[in-house]
């Protein structure tokens, strides 16, 4: 997966950079299937001064697919991990979507 981070001024804490090694394992974990060199994800941190406000951003380009989240929290583990965790679960519905077995959930709750 090709990863790139950009973070302007902000100084990651080691703490949160565990964080994104660990969560970008989880992507990788889900996306096996796939071909290294057709994974694209970029993480962009911003921080609005006045606020104190962090925002997170992530895309996410896979082979016909591209994902986008955006999160903001007055902290930045929290607003990476919220960022993260969405993005996880836009992959595993994309992934239920190309089984189809999102189809036989819905037929199963009428």
């Amino acid at each position: 997966m090709n990863f790139t981070m950009h973070k302007g001024d902000i100084n990651l804490h080691p703490i949160a950079q565990k964080l994104i090694d660990r969560k970008i394992d989880k992507l990788q974990s889900l996306l096996v299937h796939y071909s290294e060199d057709m994974l694209d994800l970029k993480l962009n941190l911003e921080m609005i001064e006045p606020k104190n406000i962090y925002i997170s951003n992530l895309v996410l380009s896979v082979p016909n697919q591209t994902f986008k989240i955006e999160k903001n929290s007055k902290d930045l583990t929290d607003a990476v991990g919220q960022t993260f965790d969405a993005l996880i679960r836009e992959v595993k519905k994309f992934k239920e979507k190309l089984r189809k077995t999102h189809t036989y959930k819905e037929y199963t709750k009428k």
